[in-house]
């Protein structure tokens, strides 16, 4: 089965150590920085871990985006799929993702979740583990 990681799954992932998950899995062009933004924000804005842990993070989250695929679909799908939906370009870049790449989407956000089942399989990071492909 082919999965599409968004940016929530992937930050997750890489915070529990969990980046065999990661491997032979696709993601978007923007879900690394997407990820770095969610360290950063943890690390300044929330204080939840200082500025080393986020650096440490970032060098796991630099490798784990070795092994990624990144799909890039067609920008007309995107904007199709934000205006029909009504919501952001980001997240319609993950549905619009998923098709082209004939992938599971797997993403903590029950608000994409609730839109890209519309559209594709949906997934989160807990049923990675139930999947025949991925095992712990």
């Amino acid at each position: 089965m082919n999965l599409l990681m968004d940016a929530s799954t992937i930050v997750e992932l890489v915070r529990e150590g969990k980046v065999r998950y990661l491997m032979d899995a696709k993601t978007t062009p923007i879900a690394k920085y997407e990820c770095m933004n969610a360290f950063w924000k943890e690390s300044r804005i929330f204080k939840r871990f200082p500025a080393e842990k986020a650096l440490e993070l970032l060098a796991v989250l630099v490798e784990a985006f070795s092994v990624l695929e990144v799909v890039e679909p067609d920008d007309g799908r995107v904007m199709e799929i934000a205006l029909k939906e009504s919501i952001p370009v980001y997240d319609a870049l993950y549905i619009a993702a998923a098709l082209e790449a004939d992938a599971a989407l797997v993403t903590e956000d029950q608000k994409l979740r609730s839109v890209a089942e519309k559209y594709v399989k949906v997934m989160q990071r807990s049923d990675l583990g139930k999947t025949s492909v991925l095992r712990d």
